[in-house]
């Protein structure tokens, strides 16, 4: 059977920890969590988009990467386990490792960071939040190879949150594989070591990929119904008898608002031809 499709969530947080020890250091951090639903009274962290220290947060860390994290959020306070949470930063993070670990120590008095120099605070705050979205269209088309060549083409339309720069992160897709509906995305590892991770410059998608499920759950790279288009040397599929493509068209879908103000120009242009037209015609 195929993975299920997502319904993410999406909190915002904020903290800050005093300094402490030889060389204080105090932080503080601030952006968005993008969860899985709930699930057995709490929610998986897929990604972590802002700023910790004025540096950019530039993505979740795998669990077990710093720190014995787990990426786990509660529902209540305490919102992190004392395994915590750890994404990377554009700078030296916790200890110098490039890393930040936030989490639970009741016996140290609150949340900290893996980092001697970092204090306990039980200033944080995690709240429901929302953010337009960023949809792209997508299209791409590869060939077959193999013993049993299989040719795949897929097209729609990857729902997304800007996390910095030009990269984002996908929560959804729409559209066709094959001329199969395509159900939506699935959580990162889920298949194929997934991580969902786009960008607007060549290569769109990493060498961990894309993956998403089939409506019907069969076909697809596994037979099961699910689908993980990555870039290695070309973008392909997990499939061995999937070859290899140069090609993966990917454009953002102006916003409602980009459209009426493309509208409203073409109508005024419209206008202004109207009146030159009478002022000949008179």
């Amino acid at each position: 059977m195929s993975g299920s499709a997502r319904a993410d969530q999406l909190f915002a947080f904020n903290y800050s920890l005093p300094g402490t020890g030889a060389t204080p250091m105090p932080t503080s951090a601030s952006g968005y969590l993008i969860t899985s639903d709930l699930s057995g009274g709490n929610y998986t962290i897929l990604d972590v988009f802002g700023t910790w220290n004025g540096l950019e947060i530039t993505g979740l860390a795998a669990p077990g990467t710093y720190g014995g994290n787990d990426n786990i959020l509660n529902t209540a306070d305490p919102f992190l386990t004392f395994n915590g949470l750890t994404f990377s930063v554009n700078g030296a993070g916790d200890a110098g490792t490039g890393l930040v670990n936030l989490f639970y120590d009741s016996a140290q008095g609150g949340y900290n960071e893996d980092d001697l120099n970092v204090g306990s605070s039980l200033n944080i705050s995690v709240t429901p939040a929302t953010l337009t979205p960023v949809l792209f269209d997508f299209s791409y088309s590869i060939p077959g190879q193999g013993t049993t060549p299989l040719a795949v083409s897929a097209s729609g339309v990857l729902t997304t949150y800007q996390t910095y720069g030009n990269n984002y992160f996908v929560t959804d897709v729409s559209g066709a594989w094959n001329g199969a509906s395509i159900l939506g995305a699935l959580d990162p590892n889920t298949f194929a070591g997934n991580d969902n991770l786009l960008t607007t410059g060549d290569p769109h998608v990493t060498t961990n990929g894309l993956s998403f499920a089939l409506v019907g759950g069969s076909g697809g790279d596994d037979g099961s119904g699910n689908v993980n288009v990555f870039s290695a040397g070309g973008y392909t599929e997990f499939n061995d008898n999937v070859g290899f493509t140069s090609d993966f068209n990917l454009s953002q879908v102006p916003e409602p608002s980009s459209w009426i103000s493309i509208f409203g120009g073409l109508v005024g242009i419209a206008l202004q031809m109207r009146r030159k037209a009478r002022k000949l015609i008179a």
